[in-house]
């Protein structure tokens, strides 16, 4: 590989449903709670993990009776600025919108060196 290549590594925000795990299922009748999370996804050819995410975004739970429930721009869309602004700050540059849905952006930052373990170890035993 030349020197000189730049090596990007790209992201993508994705929207999920998380589920409380309460309600119906443990017997207490009580409705279970759903969110809306926004989530910012990084594959790469050596690793996968979550870039950022944003804080749950709590829905009613009647919205889970449609078959697909999605959020809504005008009250979701500063969760997702925050999630893109949280982001920014990590390096991450926005390449705008990949998808159909408002909030699937890809964004991009230069990929980080990875650190062997031997040199992890040894950044914490260096005595400053």
């Amino acid at each position: 590989m030349d020197s000189t290549e730049t090596n990007w590594e790209y992201c993508r925000i994705k929207l999920i449903v998380v589920h409380d795990g309460k309600g119906h299922s443990d017997y207490s009748g009580a409705p279970p709670n759903y969110w809306f999370q926004f989530v910012a996804y990084v594959q790469t050819a050596r690793k996968s993990y979550v870039a950022a995410q944003s804080e749950k975004i709590p829905f009613p739970s009647q919205a889970i009776l449609t078959a697909d429930p999605k959020p809504v721009q005008s009250h979701h869309q500063n969760f997702l600025s925050m999630l893109l602004s949280t982001l920014e700050n990590d390096g991450w540059e926005s390449l705008g919108q990949k998808g159909e849905s408002w909030w699937d952006i890809e964004l991009r930052r230069l990929e980080q060196p990875q650190q062997s373990w031997l040199g992890k170890v040894k950044s914490l035993l260096s005595v400053n």
